[in-house]
């Protein structure tokens, strides 16, 4: 038996000039193998002898054999010569036969489920943690699989001899941990934006709603140039414990139809086979089905996905879950958004609005087969829903989807790609300027989607138009506004469109140590929450005062029992929210802002505390954000905890 690992004198990564690597190893009268195409090496390969100079990007796998017979383990490190990048890198070792066999490979056979071994490497260009580990590799997609450049799933096995890969991927995620994740080719916005998919769930990313993390990364095929693949979670049984924590046995999961992923269709069948067979008109009706399934992230995904026109949808990539629990609730999962933001068209299926093509009782098997469209159907003959409903698409399109929102994530992501992108282009014969031009359009779409929006739903609902709601606060240091359950409005002054016949609910927060004293305006009375009724524009104030001076500022006397990191409010913000957390007991705190590239924006809290709850202003003026999701992470002593949080401008 042969034992021992080469030792390498210089770990891989990213080097500006050619580099010198010697190899050596403990192992008494042996020799080392080694190979620089990612072969795996034998004993036939090269033997080591003098040092091994690395001109251009090259993986270098060595081996110790002995007495014809070579040791178990492999030992693997690339080296990315002359190459300047902002984005991380990752470097995947196989075989080549792997990648190329015809009968085993890969890369040849995309439609086949074959699994090959791979060595994983992942360097941050800006010096932090880098990882090698060996784990599986999988194609990953459908039709994209036939573009040149295809996805790849990257999995954690034992047989591999981790069980994890251990490297915080996404740096505004708590997660060091991962039993999977993809690696993608933007799917069918493969030869457009690169971005597409992950541009829309960012926005969403601060809602009630499941969605994947996005990343973009260098990725290298044994050594070779690979362009750019955007890192994303892998949405299977692991992201759920992840998120939710919830064990692969106790959930529910289903894809499409009737595909079961996890459990079984029992429960969700008694929901679909309850809503058909029941008046769903009647408040009863409505409120069973509220203990059935999350309305609010139900009308989250609806809305979303209507307002992206996603195309390829809702026959196609759709996923749900839901605890194998007496309370547990049916939820839904934002994937493969591809076909949305201009790169599909109702017009294609016959439809003169996206409204119109989900809500066919007939369909099409492509893209929405009746069963896809009948939840939102019959949900919507229920006035309460239809009224949220509404209520939700004007919220989102007042904040999230407002189109000076959408344009600067747009640029944002773009910007990100920008020093890369003509790189990745010229490895699969791309223009630059198309790729501009591709990225402009995202931009067209949402400069004009919500007006558009607007209109379908005026029409689909028989609505008298649109009233313009604008909230005064007399005091925003003391309180808040929120409207309906999403919009919160922290500014002296803001305005947003709503529906004409559609009430809305406005309701003031008042912060630690202040109070909610009246109403104003159009309105009037001293109850913190009300409902108005839109019959044209609408102007409300809402008037706060302090109840004893610098409470605002002052943890509580009583202690809290845990730590706890509390939501922002009011989120979204402009210019100002404020985050509440809990120190069971003194120590060392710090409230650090991020933004989606993990950059720090702001300092918070730096400093010892005491234990108590603490009420922490943070203000965007003078730093230079755009409209979009931030993160803020508070971390006291072994507690650690990040939210999400919204700049809407």
């Amino acid at each position: 038996l042969v034992t021992g690992t080469p030792e390498f004198s210089l770990k891989g990564g990213l080097f500006a000039l050619p580099v010198s690597v010697s190899l050596s190893t403990t192992a008494s009268n042996a020799q080392i193998n080694y190979t620089l195409d990612g072969a795996e090496p034998t004993t036939s390969s090269p033997v080591y002898s003098t040092p091994i100079r690395i001109d251009t990007t090259t993986v270098v796998r060595a081996r110790v054999s002995k007495d014809g017979m070579m040791s178990g383990t492999i030992a693997t490190q690339t080296y990315i010569i002359g190459k300047q990048t902002s984005l991380l890198v990752m470097s995947l070792t196989t075989d080549p036969s792997n990648l190329w066999d015809s009968t085993k490979g890969i890369y040849v056979n995309f439609e086949q489920d074959i699994e090959a071994p791979v060595h994983l490497e992942i360097f941050d260009p800006h010096g932090g943690k880098s990882l090698g580990v060996d784990a599986g590799l999988q194609i990953f997609g459908g039709w994209s699989a036939h573009f040149p450049q295809k996805s790849f799933a990257v999995l954690a096995r034992d047989k591999y001899g981790a069980s994890s890969i251990d490297y915080r991927l996404f740096p505004n995620l708590p997660y060091d941990k991962y039993k999977s994740f993809v690696l993608r080719n933007s799917g069918t916005d493969f030869w457009n934006t690169h971005f597409r998919d992950g541009m829309m769930q960012s926005l969403i990313s601060g809602l009630d709603i499941e969605t994947q993390a996005y990343r973009p990364a260098v990725v290298y095929l044994n050594g070779a140039y690979w362009g750019i693949l955007n890192v994303r979670e892998k949405i299977n049984e692991h992201y759920l414990e992840s998120h939710f924590g919830v064990k692969e046995n106790e959930i529910d999961m289903i894809e499409s139809r009737d595909i079961v992923l996890h459990g079984d269709t029992l429960h969700y069948s008694a929901l679909l086979d309850y809503i058909g067979t029941h008046d769903m008109r009647l408040d009863a009706s409505y409120d069973y089905v509220k203990t059935q399934m999350d309305v609010s992230n139900f009308l989250n995904y609806e809305t979303s996905e209507i307002y992206f026109a996603n195309t390829d949808w809702p026959g196609w990539n759709v996923r749900y879950w839901r605890p194998r629990t007496p309370e547990g609730k049916w939820r839904w999962i934002v994937y493969d958004l591809d076909g949305g933001f201009g790169l599909g068209n109702p017009w294609e299926h016959g439809y003169s609005t996206m409204l119109d093509m989900v809500t066919d009782s007939i369909g099409h098997e492509w893209p929405n087969p009746s069963w896809s469209t009948f939840l939102l159907r019959k949900m919507l003959e229920n006035k309460h829903f239809q009224q949220d409903f509404v209520n939700r698409c004007a919220d989102h399109m007042n904040t999230i989807f407002r189109p000076s929102v959408v344009s600067a994530r747009i640029d944002a992501m773009a910007a990100e790609l920008e020093p890369e992108i003509q790189s990745h282009l010229a490895r699969f014969g791309r223009s630059y300027d198309v790729w501009k031009w591709d990225v402009n359009d995202l931009k067209i779409f949402g400069d004009h989607r919500v007006d558009s929006l607007r209109l379908e739903i005026i029409s689909k609902f028989s609505l008298a138009g649109l009233s313009t709601v604008t909230l005064h606060n007399a005091a925003p240091v003391y309180g808040a506004i929120q409207v309906n359950n999403l919009v919160h409005v922290s500014d002296s002054t803001w305005s947003g469109s709503y529906f004409k016949g559609n009430p809305i609910e406005l309701t003031a927060t008042a912060f630690p140590g202040c109070r909610f004293v009246r109403w104003t305006g159009d309105i009037s009375g001293n109850t913190p929450s009300v409902t108005v009724p839109l019959n044209g524009d609408v102007s409300v104030t809402a008037v706060f005062e302090a109840v004893v001076a610098g409470a605002a500022e002052k943890p509580d006397d009583k202690l809290p029992k845990t730590f706890a990191l509390g939501q922002n409010y009011p989120n979204p913000f402009n210019p100002e929210t404020r985050i509440i957390y809990e120190l069971p007991k003194a120590g060392m705190v710090t409230l650090t802002v991020y933004d989606l590239l993990g950059k720090t924006k702001a300092v918070l809290v730096n400093e010892y505390q005491s234990a108590g709850r603490y009420s922490c202003r943070f203000s965007a003026v003078g730093l230079g954000l755009p409209s979009g999701v931030y993160f803020y992470h508070l971390r006291a002593g072994n507690f650690s905890a990040i939210k999400r949080m919204m700049v809407v401008k």
